[in-house]
């Protein structure tokens, strides 16, 4: 057994570390969605299908 090729390369994301704990809420959920230097125009169904598609139904 070779534990150096059993440990996680510097790319890889471990999460979460432990189980989620998740309580029952009546809060709306929120994304928000931070971009720097981006240009509004470019949110279109071909460039960013997903994200128009969240921005038109929400």
């Amino acid at each position: 057994m070779n534990p150096i090729a059993d440990m996680p390369s510097s790319t890889d994301v471990i999460y979460p570390l432990h189980p989620l704990k998740v309580k029952d809420s009546k809060r709306p959920n929120i994304i928000f969605i931070f971009i720097d230097s981006w240009n509004k125009r470019t949110l279109t169904p071909e460039t960013m299908p997903n994200v128009y598609r969240v921005a038109t139904e929400s």
